[in-house]
């Protein structure tokens, strides 16, 4: 999105910000579904980098009273996204395996703890600083020093029911190689389809004619699915089933350490940008 290459995206100058929460300040005169005051979460795709967003009336999911904001807003993006992929994209079952990448990071961590609640066996890609959170849930490797392939194939000979992997390029080859016959390949977020400044059209679209591999892309349109999707996770939330890890609140001002952090892999789950 900063190289202005994001499938969408509005030309520069825009304001970027995928997910938010806060409280209903003002409302259109035809609204009846909100109040001033209420509070709400939402999935603004672009524009959350802002104290005031202006969003459809279909957009906001209202959230209980006494729900930590920061909770709230973890599940929208990450949640949603692990959520969908596990149920709906690859339609796992209890006691599947699956190996995650980047199994730390925002979607990551909800990959694991949604993964968890399924009863999958999971294995995670990380570095060895994160690895206490990934044993949490799995069985960490550590991609910097280990071939997570020839791991994969020592712990599972038979493969895997599932990769999630958002790294894309070369990974995705290597990832196919841990599947069984059946097995899915689900790429997922922008980094999968980017280099740098440039799209890995040729890439993606080789890779696209494989059967066992999936693009899954957050449905930002069907308001209706992603209000089911996010009351199933508060219930998930409310009996302490999930707990969404946040790594690091930020003021706003601070958004370039934000992405330097992300950047360089040194945060373990969502990093949050206080926009108050």
């Amino acid at each position: 999105m900063r190289h202005g290459i994001y499938p969408g995206a509005p030309k520069y100058p825009f304001t970027p910000g995928y997910d938010i929460a806060g409280y209903i300040e003002k409302t259109g005169e035809s609204v009846k579904e909100f109040k001033p005051g209420e509070r709400v979460v939402a999935l603004t795709q672009f524009g959350g980098y802002a104290q005031y967003v202006c969003v459809d009336k279909n957009i906001p999911i209202k959230i209980p009273d006494k729900m930590d904001l920061d909770a709230a807003v973890s599940l929208v993006l990450n949640y949603i996204t692990a959520f969908q992929m596990i149920h709906s994209t690859a339609r796992l079952k209890k006691g599947n395996t699956v190996l995650i990448h980047s199994a730390a990071g925002g979607v990551g961590t909800a990959l694991l703890q949604l993964g968890k609640v399924m009863g999958l066996k999971i294995y995670g890609t990380a570095s060895v600083m994160k690895h206490t959170i990934v044993e949490k849930y799995g069985f960490a490797i550590d991609y910097k020093n280990e071939d997570f392939v020839q791991r994969i194939k020592e712990l599972e000979p038979e493969g895997l029911d599932a990769v999630f992997d958002p790294i894309g390029g070369d990974n995705w080859e290597r990832s196919l190689k841990t599947l069984k016959k059946d097995g899915q390949l689900i790429g997922f977020g922008g980094l999968s389809m980017f280099n740098r400044d440039r799209l890995i059209s040729n890439h993606l679209t080789v890779i696209s004619t494989k059967e066992n591999f999936i693009f899954y892309r957050v449905p930002v349109n069907n308001h209706e699915q992603l209000k089911e999707n996010y009351t199933k996770l508060l219930k998930l939330y409310e009996e302490k089933l999930i707990d969404p890890i946040v790594g690091k609140i930020l003021a706003l001002e601070e958004v370039r350490t934000a992405h330097k952090l992300l950047s360089e892999g040194r945060i373990i789950g969502k990093i949050i940008l206080n926009c108050s």
